[in-house]
């Protein structure tokens, strides 16, 4: 049956020989298509995972191969399209040629093996489909399909489920919990980081202290609390195996290193980071300020914090990933800069099958073996 789809499945095509060669993670699934037909075979993913973004949430999620218990893309809307071409190069005006050609757009849904769903529109990726001895195949899983002229709805044959067969490892839990701080210091937000999916989530806040990040898949996750004069993290590539807290000599060798980054800010300070020069996270204050002499306007500072993925593959440190902590713009050049307190008891938070809700009740005191870096 499948030999036969060949041309004529627009989600088919034939694979590279490097995405043969490659050593990829296979799963046994079977793949229902749009047309009602099935296929039976072993699916693999580019790169092992695939993105979903969620807009309601504003969250990207990146899922493993491994963790998904059944894909699914749900039609949100499709049409035939007019075909338009410019009149003349150059302008705006376009004129209808009198053909049209079919479009789909799609939501994607994973269910994981606790029964609970993930949905949000799915950044483009390709699936690898290989039945009995037969070389790999390509499925399209994207977020819109298009058609050529002559062709109708149809002729669109989509990927409308893979259900995996076997058990999946992945969950959709949570963390919460309370936060005890300081007298005087006001909760402002919760940031976790994935420490292998190399995502960010932000938690929603309660009052009293009370925080939940929710859709949390399956993984590690070190925690940031921001509050109006503190900065509390703890990064568990700090005792991962071949990891350590970075010293000062390599905190400064990194922030003179982020000079030469061309962003908005003037200055960018290492302050915490922990892991390897393969692999370090590294948190960073950046400010800008602005001289407003002779004017009715005050002078203003731009500050803002993030966490930097880092690596040193050879002579110089390189960014992989920014994540932004906080950021905020205040009247005066002077104004005090929030205090960091490393706080190992908010890295290495796991989220697994096993526990998959996780309630926390954490006191920030001053003290209890933090390290405190007053940041002048």
């Amino acid at each position: 049956m499948r030999r036969q789809a060949v041309g004529l499945l627009l989600i088919f095509a034939a694979c590279p020989a490097s995405f043969a060669a490659e050593k990829l993670a296979w799963r046994e699934a079977e793949v229902a298509l749009s047309d009602g037909r099935t296929v039976s075979g072993q699916i693999a993913l580019v790169n092992d995972q695939l993105i979903i973004h969620n807009e309601a949430q504003e969250k990207k999620y990146t899922i493993r191969l491994a963790e998904m218990k059944q894909f699914e893309s749900l039609l949100e809307k499709e049409s035939m399209e007019k075909k338009w071409f410019f009149k003349e190069d150059g302008r705006d005006e376009k004129v209808y040629t009198g053909e049209v050609y079919p479009v789909r757009y799609f939501n994607a849904r994973v269910t994981f093996s606790d029964g609970r769903t993930l949905e949000g529109h799915i950044i483009g990726t390709t699936a690898l489909l290989k039945v009995g001895d037969d070389a790999p195949e390509r499925l399209f899983l994207n977020r819109e399909m298009e058609g050529k002229v002559g062709q109708k709805l149809d002729d669109l044959v989509y990927v409308r489920r893979i259900a995996f067969k076997g058990e999946a490892a992945g969950v959709l839990g949570s963390i919460g919990g309370t936060i005890l701080l300081p007298a005087g210091e006001e909760l402002l937000g919760v940031i976790a980081i994935h420490c292998e999916d190399d995502v960010s989530l932000s938690a929603e806040l309660a009052g009293d202290g009370a925080f939940k990040l929710t859709g949390c898949t399956q993984g590690t996750y070190d925690l940031v609390v921001l509050t109006d004069r503190t900065i509390y993290a703890g990064f568990s590539a700090e005792k991962a195996a071949g990891g350590a807290r970075l010293g000062a000599e390599t905190l400064k060798e990194i922030s003179d290193w982020a000079k030469n980054v061309r962003d908005f800010f003037d200055a960018h300070d290492a302050l915490y980071g922990a892991g390897n020069k393969e692999r370090a996270y590294v948190l960073v204050r950046m400010e800008r300020a602005r001289d407003r002499p002779n004017t009715l306007q005050p002078d203003t500072m731009f500050r803002r914090y993030e966490v930097w993925l880092m690596a040193k593959p050879e002579d110089e440190w390189v960014i992989e990933k920014r994540f932004v902590l906080k950021r905020g713009l205040s009247a005066g050049k002077d104004i005090p800069r929030e205090r960091m307190e490393i706080r190992p008891e908010l890295a290495g938070k796991k989220i697994s099958a096993e526990r998959s809700e996780l309630t926390l009740a954490l006191v920030l005191w001053p003290g209890d073996g933090a390290v405190s870096h007053p940041l002048k």
